[in-house]
């Protein structure tokens, strides 16, 4: 686990949008990476920070258990170096990655999930780490706190603390499984907002309203808790005779991996006092 921090200029009542990526599953034959560039392009041109919590890269090959038949345009040499295997790999998700022009000091950074972990174990290489160490990105492990700073012109600011993890236990085939298992980590780690993937289920956003006293005074606020899951851009539909993992196990269609999260400073005056604080947005 890590903790890592960065600051930004946002200015009060102006909105910044956190762009929670993850399960791209490069190399896989269901992946979708077309609307992954789409997804970032499209909030791109907005004003955004992005980050990257896992499963970038499939990282299974020939000899993996959990090799499966459709992925036969990979790896089709079992006696392939896995360093010169996973080069190419990494090589063409930088090239993508760079035609993007997403501007380093815009990413959060990127971690790894339980595919590139298993790949470190097997074969004492990192592809993520690889691609943040060419682009020039955060390397963010498997899991941390990330405290964003956010000043208003240089001035007071607002800080708001992210804790992610790439995701742990098996897929969800129903709607309450994925929340109530990532509700207990609420429990057990403070933070603003909570991000997972690994499910490839459906995104969920949901917000957790909470009382707070003023630093000072007896003023008692409202604020509100994030829980981001997102998905994959893996589809689970099988496109060759050969079963996939998914339709093997028998998951439900995927909704796709990323979450647009909304931030913003709001202030404004209670009872004679000026407040600032944090706004969440689930809803607009």
């Amino acid at each position: 686990m890590l903790t890592t921090e960065s600051s930004l200029e946002l200015k009060s009542g102006q909105d910044l949008w956190l762009v929670v990526f993850n399960d791209i599953h490069w190399g896989n034959t269901n992946t979708l990476i077309n609307e992954f560039k789409e997804a970032v392009k499209r909030y791109s041109k907005k004003n955004s920070v992005f980050l990257g919590i896992g499963d970038l890269f499939d990282s299974i090959i020939i000899k993996d258990i959990r090799f499966q038949l459709s992925q036969l345009n990979g790896m089709k040499d079992g006696n392939s170096l896995i360093d010169d295997f996973m080069d190419g790999y990494v090589s063409a998700f930088v090239e993508m990655w760079e035609s993007l022009k997403i501007p380093p000091e815009r990413v959060i950074g990127i971690g790894i999930g339980n595919h590139e972990y298993e790949l470190m174990k097997r074969y004492a290489t990192n592809p993520v780490k690889r691609v943040c160490e060419k682009c020039g990105l955060r390397y963010l492990a498997y899991s941390g706190f990330h405290t964003l700073h956010l000043k208003d012109n240089g001035g007071r600011g607002q800080n708001v603390r992210i804790f992610y993890h790439h995701g742990y236990g098996g897929g969800s085939r129903t709607g309450g499984y994925p929340i109530t298992k990532y509700e207990k980590e609420m429990v057990h780690h403070e933070a603003d907002i909570y991000l997972f993937g690994h499910d490839h289920g459906k995104r969920y956003l949901v917000s957790y309203p909470y009382l707070s006293p003023a630093e000072s005074g007896n003023q008692v606020y409202s604020k509100n808790r994030i829980l981001g899951i997102s998905g994959t851009f893996m589809v689970t539909k099988p496109i060759t005779e050969y079963p996939g993992y998914a339709e093997v196990k028998g998951f439900p269609p995927s909704d796709l991996g990323y979450l647009p999260i909304k931030i913003r400073i709001r202030s404004t005056r209670f009872n004679g006092k000026n407040r600032r604080w944090v706004e969440l947005k689930v809803f607009d």
